[in-house]
C-alpha cells in the first residue's frame, strides 16, 4: 500500500493489519518524481492492477501505461460531478447544490482524462430524504458524504472481487 498523506488513517489500519504501506511525499514534489517512486515500490511488488482510493493528484499516461489497469472510485455517478477540480467534499456538494435525489459511487478505469475513464460500475443511492432535514446545509452535505461511502467500500470491493477473479473484461 502507498499513501501520500502523513496522517492518512490507513497507516494506522495497514499497522494494525500487518499490511506494509510506504509513504510517497506529493506536496512538493515533481509529478514525474513521485510517479517513479510509485512505479518502483509498485514493480518491486509485481504489481499490475493498480486501484486508487482518496488519490487526489493526476496521473500521466507514462504511468498509467506501465500497469495493466488502473482504477479509481469517485463519489459520484460519472460524469456529474466529475472531471478537474471534483474531489472529495466538492463533490458532494454539487450533488447537493443539484438538488439530484440519486448520488452515488463510480468505479472507472483511469486514463489521460480526469474522471472519463470508462465506468465499470456504479452504486445507485438515494440522498432525496436528506434535502428536508432540520439541519444545516452544512450537515445535510456530510449525511450525504456518509451514505455515499458506504457504498464507496461496498463497490469498490465487488469490483476488485471480480477483477480478482477474473471477472471483468476490458476492451480497447
Amino acid at each position: 500500500m502507498i499513501y501520500s498523506d502523513e496522517n492518512a488513517p490507513v497507516r494506522e489500519i495497514a499497522r494494525r493489519y500487518g499490511v506494509e504501506a510506504h509513504f510517497v511525499k506529493h506536496k512538493g514534489v515533481p509529478r514525474p518524481e513521485r510517479e517513479a517512486a510509485m512505479a518502483e515500490l509498485l514493480r518491486r511488488y509485481g504489481v499490475d492492477v493498480v486501484a486508487l482510493a482518496g488519490y487526489d493528484y493526476i496521473l500521466s499516461y507514462g504511468f498509467i501505461s506501465q500497469f495493466k489497469l488502473v482504477l479509481n472510485i469517485h463519489p459520484s455517478l460519472l460524469p456529474f460531478a466529475g472531471g478537474k477540480g471534483m474531489y472529495g467534499m466538492r463533490v458532494h456538494m454539487e450533488v447537493y447544490r443539484a438538488g439530484v435525489r440519486v448520488t452515488g459511487p463510480t468505479v472507472h478505469v483511469v486514463d489521460e482524462s480526469v474522471d472519463g475513464g470508462p465506468v465499470v460500475d456504479q452504486w445507485p443511492v438515494y440522498i432525496g430524504d436528506v434535502y428536508s432535514l432540520p439541519l444545516s446545509r452544512d450537515e445535510k452535505i456530510q449525511i450525504i458524504a456518509d451514505r455515499v461511502l458506504i457504498f464507496e467500500h461496498r463497490l469498490y470491493s465487488r469490483v476488485l472481487q471480480a477483477v480478482a477473479d477474473g471477472l471483468l473484461e476490458l476492451y480497447e
